[in-house]
């Protein structure tokens, strides 16, 4: 161990002082920022659970879905010949299931 004279002493004390008050500084910064993201995480989980469907309201459009596909499907096959009926079926029931697949939609 080598012998340090009072000044380097000092100056050594004074740079782990100043370490130790930087990484205390740092880790309170880290806390701080983990604080916040889970915050922000917590706000918005919580906000986009009041916006989703309830599983009622999903049920009720599935049925009013399916009653409009039928009404309309049974008058636009009755009322228009052959392929041309069954095209109007064809884009309604897209039109039908995209309405229900945004409704649905559960990445939001």
């Amino acid at each position: 161990m080598q012998h340090l004279d009072p000044r380097e002493q000092q100056r050594v004390s004074l740079a782990r002082s100043q370490e130790d008050q930087a990484r205390h500084s740092d880790e309170e910064m880290a806390e701080k920022l983990a604080h916040r993201v889970v915050q922000l995480l917590d706000e918005r989980t919580t906000l986009n659970r009041k916006d989703r469907p309830s599983a009622g309201q999903r049920l009720v459009l599935a049925l009013a879905s399916l009653v409009l596909l039928l009404a309309l499907g049974t008058i636009f096959l009755d009322t228009l010949s052959g392929v041309s009926g069954l095209i109007a079926f064809g884009i309604l029931a897209i039109t039908v299931f995209m309405i229900n697949a945004v409704f649905n939609d559960t990445r939001r």
